[in-house]
């Protein structure tokens, strides 16, 4: 195991370089318009907690890896929560029709991120314990990367609103830094644990993946970030409004 999270380690670093990030520290852009990106990231992290609840977790298994995952699984349990309250401090709760935001969740911007907990889900489909640990360490991995980031973009603009943020800011940074899979008795014991061959390379896939799924995914991030305006209700009603002219034009256009 211990080449497996040495490789985590190593892709870890590799993520941090992204451009994403150098944007997201650019405090010459607007605190705000470096998180417009946040609706895109909601079939991402709503779809975690499945992932959590049915995927992840095994709860009849004696396994002890399996043990470490199951309680792990419910540490991040509660997280969306965080999320839906960041989502509103941050100007997108606004009211609209139910039908405008499953165009936005199922539109084409979102693609990457509605896809992404499926994708997992079948690199890990029957696979050992170990090997599922490894990918869930491997999307830890990504989120040690953006929350320190993110909690810094919302320092600031709680000194603007003076809102508190707990999902992009210090409530979840706390938490992830406290996850008990990464204390220091489960690493050494982690370090301990010989791999066979085929686990080990099946380990090095899934991470090898996972990175690149994250990667780009926080690419078009900072795309939507950069193209779309700070006016984050405008943003969301105009593209759902562009999109329903769109698929009026087209239909009337195509009547028999």
């Amino acid at each position: 195991m211990k080449e497996v999270l040495a490789l985590i380690e190593k892709e870890e670093k590799e993520f941090s370089q992204l451009p994403f990030f150098a944007f997201l520290k650019d405090r010459t852009i607007d605190p705000r318009q470096r998180l417009s990106w946040t609706p895109y990231a909601a079939p991402l992290i709503m779809g975690f907690a499945d992932m959590n609840k049915y995927i992840f977790r095994k709860e009849t298994s004696e396994d002890k890896i399996q043990k470490l995952i199951n309680k792990h699984t419910y540490e991040d349990d509660y997280h969306w929560e965080w999320f839906l309250k960041d989502i509103d401090k941050l100007g997108f709760d606004k009211s609209q029709k139910f039908s405008d935001s499953l165009r936005f969740i199922w539109g084409e911007e979102t693609v990457k991120t509605r896809l992404l907990w499926q994708e997992i889900a079948l690199l890990i489909y029957q696979a050992d314990p170990i090997i599922v640990l490894s990918a869930i360490k491997a999307e830890e991995a990504t989120w040690n990367v953006v929350l320190p980031v993110t909690c810094a973009v919302t320092n600031e603009i709680q000194k603007l609103t003076k809102q508190r943020f707990d999902y992009f800011g210090k409530s979840h940074l706390d938490a992830e830094n406290n996850h008990g899979i990464d204390t220091d008795e489960i690493q050494d014991f982690l370090l301990t644990i010989e791999l066979t061959e085929e686990q080990k390379n099946k380990s090095f896939d899934v991470v090898h993946r996972i990175f690149k799924l994250f990667t780009e995914i926080v690419n078009d991030f900072m795309v939507y970030a950069r193209n779309y305006p700070t006016d984050n209700y405008l943003k969301l009603h105009s593209i759902v409004k562009l999109k329903n002219e769109s698929q009026e034009s087209f239909s009337s256009n195509n009547k028999v």
